[in-house]
């Protein structure tokens, strides 16, 4: 629930009427559930860990998540419109739209309890204070206070101050605690901002991509609590950081990129001072390439390159590679992702990438 079992980047869209039909969660998971780093030793979002979450709930309560969901949590909780499912066939399902104003076809996920729930502003306020411990008396308990106290706090390593609790972001805004999650897909962007200071819920969806929920989310905040002051009009939300590498990433690293059928790929990074460059592939056309908006925190080496991943399922969309990749000693381990290019996004799917520092001295 914290995001810090080891699982790689992923997300999946099947939509309505293409040429990919959703597969079994036991497909899904042989495929990409596969734990690139060791657990408990660092935070990365991974939407699967919840399509596994999904397929527990399912089969220890024997009943199909989405009616366990139904009857367990969002009638229970006054939910009553609220539903998992790709939206088609909902009445009141709001259209999304891509960021040219097209419609985009229904969809569906290999992880529905990341990203399938259809509910309204108000409902999703409920939840909220549900969560804030707000006993509304046409809401029945779920979980006790004290459960609610536990998933709000930090669970995974580094800042104190900020990280992730169970199925929740923890942080701070102008010295008050929050709680909140947001959410982005194709033609979706949402926020949901606990406040426990002041007992403030805010909640800002929108059925196309982009900032605006999150803006409007913190001018309603700055509206609403003490002190709180509105983001200035054309800044971003979160200005740019340069690339900065620490000595012990600098140099070039060697290994392979290992996808789902068994195929193994050659992968060498070159890590400079403040750039890196990436090599995928062997022969005469693995030409280096620049490792695009490259990061490194918390000891993971995350970015993006212009590449191809040689699974037979990733082949089949445009993508790049993004990779995120922890730093060990002399290893660098974690995964290489196929992420399409398309419009509307078919996904990110991981494969897993293991280097060594070049001249270092092998495992024993």
């Amino acid at each position: 629930m914290s995001h810090t079992a080891g699982l790689p980047l992923h997300y999946r869209f099947f939509y309505e009427g293409g040429s990919v039909t959703r597969p079994s969660m036991d497909e899904a998971i042989t495929r990409y559930a596969i734990t690139v780093y060791p657990p408990a030793a660092t935070y990365n979002y991974s939407n699967l860990g919840y399509g596994v979450l999904e397929e527990i709930i399912a089969k220890v309560s024997g009943r199909p998540y989405e009616e366990f969901m139904r009857d367990e949590v969002f009638k229970p909780l006054g939910m009553t419109t609220s539903t998992i499912g790709t939206g088609a066939g909902l009445a009141n399902s709001a259209v999304r739209y891509t960021a040219q104003g097209k419609p985009i076809a229904f969809y569906d996920f290999d992880h529905r309890a990341a990203s399938a729930v259809y509910t309204s502003a108000h409902e999703l306020v409920r939840f909220g204070m549900f969560h804030l411990e707000d006993h509304l008396k046409d809401q029945r308990p779920l979980l006790k206070d004290s459960t609610l106290d536990v998933m709000h706090r930090r669970a995974t390593p580094g800042d104190t101050t900020s990280g992730y609790g169970l199925g929740w972001l923890i942080g701070n805004e102008q010295g008050m605690r929050v709680v909140s999650h947001t959410g982005g897909m194709p033609g979706v962007a949402t926020t949901l901002k606990l406040y426990p200071q002041h007992n403030v819920v805010i909640v800002a969806l929108a059925n196309t991509s982009g900032i605006a929920p999150h803006r409007i989310a913190l001018d309603v905040a700055a509206a609403v609590l003490p002190g709180y002051k509105a983001p200035t009009p054309g800044r971003p939300l979160t200005p740019p950081v340069a690339f900065a590498s620490s000595a012990e990433l600098i140099g070039e690293w060697t290994g392979t990129v290992r996808t789902y059928d068994g195929v193994s790929t050659p992968i060498a990074i070159l890590v400079k001072a403040d750039d890196v460059h990436v090599r995928l592939g062997s022969g005469p056309n693995a030409l280096w390439t620049v490792l695009n908006t490259p990061t490194f925190r918390d000891r993971m080496l995350s970015g993006q390159f212009a590449g191809t991943i040689p699974s037979e399922e990733a082949r089949r969309f445009p993508h790049n590679v993004g990779v995120g990749l922890l730093l060990q000693g002399d290893t660098l381990r974690g995964w290489a992702a196929a992420m399409t290019t398309d419009d509307p996004l078919t996904g990110a799917m991981s494969s897993y990438a293991e280097l060594t520092r070049k001249g270092a001295a092998p495992d024993r």
